[in-house]
């Protein structure tokens, strides 16, 4: 599971990179398709007729500019045993970054994230088969400069996704039970937010 050390808004990546349509079909390839092989990239150029080494060169640029974000495996936690939750948390804004960083460093926090919100800190936590989810919302809850916590777990789940091409646009979101935050919330959690709607 990655981990990202801080809330604070993303740091500025380079300019976007100019994308060629295959640059596009690479991206939906690598998002839908991911070859499962001991040499993946290699697959993956054969398939688009170019060479590993351009592959990965096209890869890491736009990477480098950040269009990719990140290529890694998710897996499906409930499968697995897991359970998990969004949660926000009101944390004294002279506190924020601190509280951030302890956040992080929980191994079931993948990453967080600040929001202009009176619960200005938000995150998801996935605890292992055993493990009691609300304790351990509970510890970090007791962290100083924490003043609320609010779990909002997964009640509806659709596929998640981003498509170069509009035709083959895919999404996940998540709804939530949560109804304290008008509207802004991200996962779309508050009764008056417009359901969620992902894209066929």
């Amino acid at each position: 599971m990655s981990r990202q050390a801080t809330a604070a808004a993303p740091s500025r990546a380079a300019a976007p990179a100019a994308m060629d349509g295959l640059d596009r079909e690479i991206l939906n390839e690598i998002q839908w398709s991911f070859p499962l092989t001991a040499r993946p990239y290699d697959a993956l150029a054969s398939k688009f007729g170019v060479s590993p080494a351009e592959l990965k060169s096209r890869v890491s640029r736009l990477k480098r500019s950040g269009v990719l974000r990140q290529l890694s495996a998710i897996f499906d936690t409930r499968r697995l045993g897991y359970k998990s939750s969004l949660v926000a948390m009101q944390v004294e804004p002279g506190r924020l970054e601190r509280v951030a960083a302890i956040v992080s460093g929980h191994p079931g926090v993948s990453h967080n994230y600040e929001r202009r919100h009176e619960f200005n800190l938000w995150f998801t936590l996935a605890v292992p088969p055993g493990a009691d989810l609300k304790s351990e919302v509970g510890r970090l809850g007791r962290i100083r400069g924490v003043s609320r916590t609010r779990m909002l777990p997964t009640i509806r789940l659709f596929k998640i996704g981003a498509s170069s091409a509009p035709s083959l646009h895919r999404a996940r979101t998540t709804a939530s039970s949560c109804g304290s935050c008008s509207g802004t919330c991200p996962s779309r959690t508050a009764p008056s937010c417009p359901p969620p709607r992902p894209s066929a």
